[in-house]
């Protein structure tokens, strides 16, 4: 399978989602006792929720019902191949896509 998104954003972006699920609000995620309580989730939480569809809807086999989407991507960008072969998968399910490769990036 094509991962499409880096494992270590992926994690950084779990941890914070399911931060907010687990540890509950606070009034600024900068807070000492919320990244204590983050910095203490499970690995295996985070990355199950990483690769879950519902966070990262490009992991899911079947992308139709999303809603309209616009990939932009940089000609010299690590990530170019995947956000093209995503824009391909999104068009191929039915939904509008609008691709951009800029050149000078």
């Amino acid at each position: 399978t094509i991962d499409f998104v880096l494992p270590e954003l992926a994690e950084m972006f779990a941890r914070l989602v399911v931060g907010a699920q687990i540890c509950g609000g606070s009034s600024s995620a900068d807070s000492k006792e919320w990244k204590e309580k983050v910095a203490k989730l499970d690995n295996e939480l985070v990355l199950e929720v990483a690769r879950s569809p519902e966070v990262s809807p490009a992991r899911a086999d079947d992308l139709s019902g999303l809603p309209p989407a616009l990939v932009t991507t940089g000609a010299c960008e690590c990530l170019r191949d995947s956000q093209l072969e995503l824009a391909r998968r999104l068009e191929a399910a039915g939904v509008a896509v609008e691709s951009h490769v800029y050149a000078d990036m």
